[in-house]
């Protein structure tokens, strides 16, 4: 078994995900992962920021029209990658982003978040919701006509 170093498991990932490729990271915990794809998440949210700031001076800080997905095999991990995220602030001490967790049936979030951390099981069923609702323990209609 190879035991890599932090830099390692970032080096691998970081540019993958900075070209905007669908990204697993996988390895021991404490490896690094959650800031080897934490930090290019954030960093091309941030560039779309700007982006959009350029165009719409108008909208605001944080209008961006992206939104980035990170799943997780569980709730606990989906918990930590969101105050992980949470953490990541700019020079005034506010958080970066927004980013929520959803898992079980809190169903989404009022307010709209930049980064959404997901327990992968139950996805399916959360994709259906809008905002607001909770999410059922069965495919909804439009779901099942949508072939989600």
């Amino acid at each position: 078994m190879i035991t890599y170093i932090w830099f390692f498991i970032q080096a691998a990932c970081i540019p993958s995900i900075l070209l905007g490729k669908d990204t697993v990271v996988a390895a021991e915990t404490g490896s690094g992962k959650t800031h080897g794809y934490l930090v290019p998440l954030l960093e091309k949210l941030l560039c779309a920021v700007e982006t959009s700031n350029d165009e719409a001076p108008n909208r605001g800080k944080r209008f961006s029209s992206q939104l980035s997905l990170i799943l997780c095999p569980n709730v606990m991990l989906c918990e930590q990658v969101v105050r992980m995220a949470s953490c990541l602030c700019d020079d005034n001490g506010e958080p970066l982003f927004v980013a929520a967790a959803l898992c079980g049936k809190q169903g989404w979030p009022h307010k709209r978040p930049d980064i959404i951390v997901h327990a992968s099981r139950t996805l399916k069923l959360s994709l259906c919701c809008r905002p607001g609702e909770k999410p059922s323990t069965e495919l909804c209609a439009r779901c099942q006509t949508r072939g989600v």
